[in-house]
């Protein structure tokens, strides 16, 4: 299933990038990314982090100033695709214009139509992601009477829970990205 579009060129390059990133991961519960500045596209780098991949100074640098033209980080292992609070802050302070995450699950595309203007709305946008995994934590809770269980004595087990919840109902959270973000030029894809 997919929703969004992206022009024939868009999905041949975006496709090849993602080809080769996803040739570089090697461990499967570790975070990975690779970024195409213009026509350059950087190797594939990790700081060896199950939860989260960090640029390297020079390339949030290389973002503030001039932008970025693809971000591709793969979720690790049984995690959902859906990009966190913070990697939509990543996308808008470094300008990235097609900001993507990638997992077994499937692929989520960010496109980024006025990346100058969604610089200076990056607190909007954290704060509108944050609602969007809070309405989450809140389903999830709503439709799983015992989580306070969980939660209090097997944390792991509870986020787990939590994350097949998100998984199990991918859709209803990939249209709340989509009917959000679209208040700031952004476009959401979700490729199964």
């Amino acid at each position: 299933m997919t929703q969004g579009k992206l022009s024939d060129e868009e999905i041949t390059n975006l496709f090849n990038h993602l080809s080769n990133f996803k040739k570089d991961i090697h461990y499967e519960n570790t975070e990975y990314a690779s970024v195409k500045l213009n026509d350059e596209i950087i190797d594939t780098f990790t700081n060896g982090n199950a939860v989260k991949v960090a640029f390297p100074e020079w390339l949030q640098k290389e973002g503030l100033k001039n932008g970025i033209h693809t971000v591709i980080h793969n979720h690790p292992g049984n995690t959902s695709p859906l990009p966190s609070p913070k990697d939509l802050i990543a996308y808008t302070k470094c300008g990235v214009s097609n900001g993507v995450s990638t997992n077994k699950s499937g692929t989520l595309i960010i496109k980024n139509n006025n990346v100058t203007k969604n610089k200076e709305r990056y607190n909007e946008i954290k704060k509108v992601t944050k609602g969007i995994v809070d309405k989450m934590v809140d389903d999830f809770r709503r439709d799983t009477p015992n989580w306070r269980e969980f939660y209090a004595t097997k944390k792991s087990l509870y986020d787990r829970k939590l994350e097949n919840y998100v998984m199990k109902h991918n859709d209803r959270y990939v249209k709340m990205y989509q009917e959000k973000l679209v208040d700031f030029d952004m476009e959401v894809i979700f490729i199964k």
